[in-house]
């Protein structure tokens, strides 16, 4: 739940550098810790992970399976470290840290980043040179890895080794840059290549144990669409703490780092991705396209650097004695300690949320589309109006909300201003512009997809907010589920919650089997909130009206759930193949909405690919929908599984309705 204060943590680091006498006067100050020239060379980092035992083993045991001569498998080798290695080099991070902070500079307005935890940092690492630090950021733009490098120069951090993805070597301009700044690059999947896992692996321990420099991955793996959190990822997490297991360093700290923008880059190229338009390459001429970017203002950024988490600390001591009597020739993470280690990867991201700075944009867009629900215009005095109680009520509830100017108004004319590429006011009424869907004919499917992408945009931008109150909606709406002349039992409200809770597991990311705890904050926060009271064996509820407009937050979501998880229902007893089922139920609610004339009443979350994934996984795990394990990997409908659970939605969805009129 976002608490931060920019007020209280924050300074604007761009006017820092300008202090110093601008950007260039920035980069060519001397830095002593960048002055030394300790620590291992790319070359030197690469020679010792293909001598590495466990890469030696790999390749024997390849070139045995190939029945080839090992020289044969080392070449292969030899390629793939050349392909995966950084080539750290510090002339070419001065030049591209100065045309960066150039760019900044005319891109944004302020960057609030809260100095003091990096300072804190930076002494850390003076004092502490054998212990590697792992910086794990949020990722919602490509922009996120290089902000923190900017940032480990200012304060003298021993700049990071960025994991990337291999998409950014497709270009050898662009490739070669980001290499030589510390980006090191990944397959997306290699799970079955072993030379390739142990060359992987090998390359981040030695990184560690050696402590050349900082790291940083992001522990979701790829850039939120959305503006929310990406179920995380564990393989790269268990490489980077397996040395700490296996005894080869004394500790790892590791730092959480949130990042959010006010208007983000990416943000019209997502809306079309999640309508399944392709992501366009990474390139060089596609870099150069860009440089209309450096025209446009995108408001401002806010970098907030967590406490930092000691692996020594978090994890009891006697895990790791458990594994450190091992050879290393034979140690492996066992189950206890990999599910360890997957619920961590998930406290990662709730830290991220705790962390985000919620501005008002956020909670406008929520006014925004409940408007553009409910009513055939959108008048901008009430779209405020409601936003202004939903400002009150998140306060209420702790929720902090960012003000940067001097009053609400204010800051909502800056947000138009920045987003007026597909919204603007006329009039007093504010209208989405409608996007021109790029190589197709005018037809009823092309009318929805221009219809949704600007108000895909908004649905992203509104998801921080969402998520933020998530858990306090979903018990507000399971309190309407079940309440009998205003009082609650627990145990009734907790029934609802904690099916509503898993079914949107893959929407809201929560540490795994903390639903109790997450129910039992909700809780505490309507009560200290007094919107409900404690009595015996439950609640009463103070304020119906706060608990209706809290359950109406999350509505919009049950209402997706329903309408995608109906759709599989279609299936009946045929199949589909799994690869194309995201697209297949995407194109039927297509159809669906053409057939019924419902436009007006769409809610633009249903066609994302994103949502219509997540509610695909969610039916997986529920054994609503059976994938094969044949070549095809089809999918089928369980109807009896997928029935109950739409009907247990069915009926929430109608109680809430059916009280909405009261």
């Amino acid at each position: 739940m976002a608490k931060i204060d920019l007020s209280k943590d924050h300074v604007d680091w761009l006017e820092q550098v300008q202090r110093l006498g601008g950007e260039f006067q920035w980069v060519r100050t001397k830095k002593p810790l960048f002055e030394r020239h300790d620590g291992r060379g790319p070359s030197e980092i690469n020679a010792s992970v293909l001598k590495a035992p466990k890469v030696q083993t790999a390749i024997r045991n390849e070139a045995a399976r190939r029945k080839c001569p090992e020289k044969v498998i080392l070449r292969e080798a030899e390629k793939t470290i050349a392909e995966m290695a950084h080539n750290f080099h510090m002339p070419t991070v001065k030049v591209v840290g100065y045309a960066l902070m150039k760019a900044i500079k005319r891109m944004f307005s302020l960057m609030y980043v809260n100095l003091h935890k990096l300072q804190e940092l930076s002494a850390f690492a003076d004092t502490n040179p054998h212990i590697p630090i792992v910086f794990m950021p949020s990722h919602k733009s490509y922009f996120d890895f290089l902000l923190i490098s900017l940032l480990c120069y200012d304060q003298q951090i021993p700049l990071p080794a960025i994991c990337a993805g291999e998409d950014f070597r497709s270009s050898k301009f662009l490739g070669e840059m980001l290499r030589r700044c510390g980006a090191w690059f990944i397959k997306r999947s290699f799970d079955n290549d072993e030379i390739y896992w142990a060359i992987f692996v090998e390359y981040v321990q030695s990184h560690l144990t050696h402590n050349d420099r900082t790291l940083e991955f992001f522990v979701e793996g790829r850039r939120s669409r959305t503006m929310k959190s990406v179920m995380p990822k564990v393989g790269l997490l268990q490489a980077i703490l397996e040395p700490y297991f296996a005894s080869n360093v004394f500790d790892i700290l590791l730092v959480p780092v949130t990042i959010n923008y006010d208007k983000v880059l990416e943000e019209t190229l997502y809306a079309w991705e999640l309508h399944g338009f392709p992501k366009p390459k990474e390139t060089t001429s596609g870099l150069l396209k860009g440089r209309d970017i450096l025209n446009r203002n995108y408001g401002n950024v806010y970098c907030t650097f967590g406490n930092p988490i000691s692996a020594r600390n978090y994890f009891a001591p006697s895990i790791r004695e458990d594994h450190s009597f091992l050879p290393q020739s034979k140690f492996a993470l066992n189950d206890r300690l990999k599910n360890d280690i997957r619920n961590f990867a998930h406290r990662i991201v709730k830290t991220h949320n705790e962390n985000s700075v919620i501005t008002i944009w956020p909670i406008i867009c929520i006014a925004l589309l409940e408007e553009n629900d409910t009513s055939s215009s959108i008048d901008y005095s009430r779209v405020m109006q409601y936003a202004a109680y939903l400002i009150n009520l998140f306060r209420r509830l702790t929720i902090n909300i960012t003000i940067t100017t001097k009053s609400v108004e204010a800051d909502a004319r800056h947000f138009f201003e920045l987003h007026k590429d597909y919204l603007s006011i006329r009039n007093g009424q504010i209208q989405f512009a409608d996007m021109n869907v790029p190589g197709t004919q005018d037809s009823p499917s092309t009318k929805i997809i221009q219809y949704s992408v600007s108000r895909q945009i908004i649905e992203n931008y509104s998801n921080p907010a969402t998520s933020a109150v998530a858990d306090i909606s979903l018990v507000a709406l399971a309190i309407e589920r079940v309440v009998n002349d205003g009082r609650v039992n627990c145990d009734n409200v907790w029934t609802c919650f904690d099916f509503l809770h898993t079914l949107l597991d893959n929407e809201f990311i929560r540490v795994p089997n903390e639903g109790n705890a997450d129910f039992d904050y909700a809780i505490n926060h309507l009560v200290a909130s007094k919107i409900l009271a404690r009595i015996a064996n439950g609640v009463i509820i103070l304020e119906a009206e706060t608990v209706r407009s809290l359950s109406k937050l999350i509505m919009p979501w049950i209402d997706a759930y329903l309408t995608i998880a109906s759709q599989f229902l279609a299936l009946n007893k045929a199949a589909v193949k799994s690869s194309g089922v995201i697209e297949w139920c995407q194109q039927q609610l297509i159809a669906m909405y053409i057939k019924t004339s419902t436009l007006r009443r769409m809610r633009v979350n249903c066609l994302s690919n994103d949502t219509i994934r997540n509610v695909y996984n969610s039916l997986l795990a529920r054994g609503c929908l059976i994938r094969s394990n044949t070549i095809n990997n089809e999918v089928q409908v369980n109807i009896e599984q997928l029935q109950a659970t739409l009907t247990k939605l069915e009926e929430i969805t109608a109680n809430y309705k059916k009280r909405s009129k009261l």
